[in-house]
């Protein structure tokens, strides 16, 4: 969240309408005049956007007949507001007797805990932006079960390579899914919902990867943002 002043107001720029809504709630301004601006996280489309899907998943010598679910973040297994204890009991829900495998492509951070996923695993361990760009290419969903966030770069950057998310519904996720266009927003913290829409989609897998790629790109390059930051402070005579 940025802060400018115009004469007597503080004027807030926030990436999320959750978070708004607790600067609206807040009293830490007092009687101060507050007006808060919406302008969300972006991606560097040079960077994030669509490859081809079997290329991706080979990179990560992952047969491309195998259903990716990628999941990661900053401390994924150490901290537990990312919630993997709350993915390790969802993927483990799924039985291995669907038609097609599962095989979960991990990045963030090491750790030995994969072990207790009863499916195929990738762990990525800490990669560079490029290699995170093919991570979300080589994925069929990406997945957060965070308890706690306020709009993950993760998921924009997962959309903006085409790939689908399924994610809890908190902070400023709903900003960005539309469910059944680009993902699944779930009531937090229904992982039982959430295992179901994955297997849902191991039957049917019904989502337009080239459209959310391109819609993504439309709404959050980090030119189209720029130009969005650029019209608030001219309205508001901060140039």
């Amino acid at each position: 969240m940025q802060i400018f002043n115009k004469e007597n107001a503080i004027n807030l720029l926030a990436p999320s309408k959750w978070m708004i809504n607790q600067v609206n709630d807040s009293h830490i301004f007092g009687q101060q005049e507050v007006n808060c601006f919406q302008i969300g996280t972006s991606a560097d489309t040079k960077i994030f956007f669509k490859k081809d899907l079997k290329k991706s998943k080979n990179k990560f010598e992952i047969d491309y007949q195998d259903f990716v679910i990628g999941v990661g973040a900053k401390g994924i297994f150490s901290d537990k507001r990312k919630g993997f204890d709350l993915f390790l009991e969802m993927i483990n829900s799924i039985k291995g007797d669907q038609e097609k495998k599962i095989h979960v492509l991990i990045f963030g951070e090491e750790t030995k805990k994969s072990t207790f996923i009863e499916h195929r695993v990738t762990i990525l361990g800490e990669i560079n932006q490029n290699d995170l760009s093919h991570v979300y290419n080589a994925c069929d969903l990406f997945v957060s079960t965070t308890r706690f966030e306020n709009l993950a770069n993760t998921l924009i950057e997962a959309n903006m390579c085409g790939c689908p998310v399924l994610a809890f519904g908190v902070g400023g996720y709903n900003d960005v899914i539309e469910n059944g266009k680009n993902g699944y927003n779930i009531e937090p913290f229904d992982i039982d919902y959430m295992a179901k829409l994955i297997k849902e989609s191991l039957l049917l897998y019904e989502f337009n990867r080239e459209a959310i790629a391109k819609d993504t790109k439309s709404h959050y390059s980090v030119e189209y943002r720029s130009k969005i930051l650029e019209g608030i402070l001219k309205v508001n005579d901060c140039e």
